[in-house]
Order: C-alpha cells, then structure tokens, then sequence
C-alpha cells in the first residue's frame, strides 16, 4: 500500500490529460483498486475513464464485490458476467455501459431495466435461463440510449413496442411470419441476424412501410423455404447492402439460383455484397445436389463487389457434398468482362 501510496503522489504531479491517458493503458479493476480510494482528484479522473468488471474465475465471483461496493460503483461503466456471480448487485451500477452476461441470476435478470440501467448502450447475453425473459425486458422497458442487442438464446416475441432507439440486433428466433413486423417495430435498426423458423401459421400478408436503415442482413435459414417466402423476406429493404444467408439444409429443387437472382434484383437493388452458405445433404453419390456452377455465378456477377458460396459437413452419420467457391474483390472484374 505504502509503494501504491508513493506512485499515487508522483501521479498527482502529471495533468489530468495524461493522467487519462495512461489509466487507460490499465486493467479497469486495478486502477480501480489501486487509485479509487486516494483522492478526490483521482476519483474524478477515474470517472472520466471509466472502470470495468470482468468475472470469469469463482475466486473472482466471492471476493469482487466485497472489492468493488467500498469503492466507486458509480463509475463502472462495463460489466462482464462470463459465471454465476450471486453476490454482484447490479443496481449499484447505474452508470453501466455496456453489459455482457454469461450467467447470471432471476433477480439479477429483474435488474436489467431503464430504471436501474438508463444509460445502458449494449446488452450481450447468451445465457440460456431467463433469455426470453430478458428480450422481454427489452421488448416493454425503453431503453433511451441502447443501441446494440446481442441476444442469440432468445426469441422475438410478437410485439410492436420494441425500443425503437436499437441499431444493431442479433436474436436468436425468430418465426418467418413475424420477420416483417419485427423490422416495423425497429425503425432505425441498420443491421440483423437471426434465425428464420416456419410455423403452421399464414404468413402475414400485411403490407409493411418501407424499411430505409437496414443495411446489413444475416439470415440463418432452419427450415426449407420457397422461393416466394424469400421474397417476402427481403421485400421493403431497398436499402440493404450486405446480405449473407445460410441454409441449413439446401435442397435446390426449392429454390434455384438463377430465381434468387432474379429475387435479389428486385428487391435488393442496392446491394453489393452477396454471402450464401448451406449444409447440402445427400444420399446417392451417383446424383448429388446441383452446386452452383461458374455460369450463374457469372450471370449474377454484375450485382455483387463480392460473392461466396459454399457447403460443408456437419454430421457423420450422413454423406454431404463438400465444396465452395469464393470470387475476391479483385476477381469480380474479370466476370464483368
């Protein structure tokens, strides 16, 4: 303590400037713990910085929180939860930032409102208990300054209150007949992913406002869908830039590519970046599925800067065809020609 207590005062001679600069070079806790206590110009030098916690180890779930409450809660402007951590009060971090979860508890969960968290801006979570509880929580409470979600063990719930204030999200479900209303309730959303699943339900046929702000789209496809229900997904974002969708499972007497050209034509007509990957299955060597040959990658050539195809294995018990095809940057003017 004596030799922090000697670097503190040989600290208070440089300016506050650069005194911010190298706290940021520091472990959040550390400075934290090293320099939260010395005075009031380093409180306030530290609040500038802010300060991070990071639980990953069950030593560091016992003994942080009887670290962190004798200090400075206030400037924690980002939590990370990588284990259970029980003893860790939220609510005591009303100036948090950025929130990861990994695991955490039902009353921890209750505390992941605007109330408690008005200035929170990124939410992360990918434990399982309590997920759809949470998207929930986002769903219903109207976060003012959140922006980025990442929420991919949950399920989009039909809602059309959603915090409309969000521009990056990444769900984990959700269903093919509430894509067009999730993007509704997400004016100012610019980039998605999730993962589309059928239900026995109509597709909602309602027409929809344009969506301006998307830009970037990233499709996980569970289920066989037609050419039809593709179109439906990706009518209404004119302004969609970058767009990757990956199959499951492919089955191309679905769904050709020469018809997802045109589809991508129609509705996309601003895109410039073009990402497929699917898992193709079959069971006769002898009649394998159609990968798609240089020829219509050349006719779809023209739309896209970049185009990836690809399949690969994923299970042993059955026979996939595994094979790709990737057309740089610098490629892209030779298919032109």
């Amino acid at each position: 303590m004596r030799r922090i207590t000697k670097v503190g005062h040989n600290l208070e001679l440089l300016p506050d400037e650069l005194l911010i600069a190298i706290f940021a070079y520091l472990h959040p806790v550390e400075r934290l713990w090293s320099f939260g206590q010395l005075n009031s110009r380093f409180s306030n030098i530290l609040y500038e910085v802010g300060v991070g916690i990071n639980v990953q180890t069950s030593q560091q779930a016992v003994t942080l929180p009887h670290c962190i409450y004798p200090l400075l809660p206030l400037h924690v402007v980002s939590v990370q939860l990588r284990i259970l951590c029980p003893l860790l009060d939220l609510i005591a971090f009303s100036n948090v930032r950025s929130l990861t979860l990994s695991n955490l508890t039902l009353q921890q969960l209750a505390t992941v409102n605007s109330k408690y968290m008005p200035y929170l801006m990124r939410l992360s979570a990918t434990t399982s208990a309590g997920s759809n509880s949470l998207i929930q929580n986002v769903v219903t409470d109207q976060f003012p300054a959140l922006r980025i979600v990442h929420l991919p063990l949950s399920r989009w719930p039909d809602c059309r209150t959603m915090c409309n204030v969000i521009r990056s999200l990444a769900i984990g479900e959700c269903l093919l007949m509430d894509f067009r209303r999730l993007l509704c309730s997400l004016p100012n959303l610019r980039c998605l992913e999730t993962s589309i699943t059928r239900c026995d339900l109509v597709f909602d046929k309602t027409i929809y406002p344009v969506h301006s702000s998307l830009h970037r789209l990233n499709l996980f496809i569970e289920d066989n869908i037609n050419q039809y229900e593709v179109e439906l997904l990706l009518h209404g974002v004119p302004e969609l830039l970058h767009l990757s969708i990956h199959f499951n499972d492919w089955k191309d007497n679905e769904m050709d590519f020469f018809k997802l050209h045109d589809i991508l034509k129609k509705c996309t007509p601003r895109l410039n970046y073009f990402k497929f990957f699917a898992w193709i299955r079959h069971f006769d060597n002898d009649n394998p599925p159609t990968i798609p040959p240089i020829e219509t990658v050349r006719k779809m050539s023209h739309l896209f800067d970049a185009i990836e195809f690809g399949s690969h294995e994923k299970r042993r018990d059955i026979k996939f065809v595994r094979n790709s095809f990737t057309l740089p940057l610098q490629d892209h003017a030779k298919l032109r020609e």
